[in-house]
């Protein structure tokens, strides 16, 4: 019920489709899950490593999460700079030449 208003208010904002307004929520989700100290992930991996590993070890070693955060935030601003200018992002029109 809650997440319904918040995509909505993504899809809007970000000018997106309401698939990958929710796909953006999704990947929020779990970033900040697996950023959170009581997470289930964060409590799971530190009960398995017995003490011998803290939790800012384990986020500052978590190279997913900072990768899922860094990929998403550059794909919205691609979004938004192609929305704004009418065209493709121009990093964006040579990764398409090289695939």
């Amino acid at each position: 019920i809650v997440t319904g208003s918040i995509a909505k208010e993504i899809k809007e904002r970000l000018k997106l489709e309401k698939e990958k307004a929710a796909s953006v929520l999704d990947i929020f989700a779990c970033i900040i899950q697996g950023i959170l100290p009581y997470g289930a992930q964060v409590l799971l991996l530190l009960s398995y490593a017995e003490g011998r590993l803290g939790y800012f070890d384990l986020v500052l070693n978590a190279w997913y999460i900072w990768l899922l955060l860094g990929s998403t935030i550059i794909f919205l601003g691609f979004r938004k700079a192609s929305t704004k200018s009418g065209k493709v992002a121009p990093l964006l029109l040579e990764l398409k030449k090289a695939v």
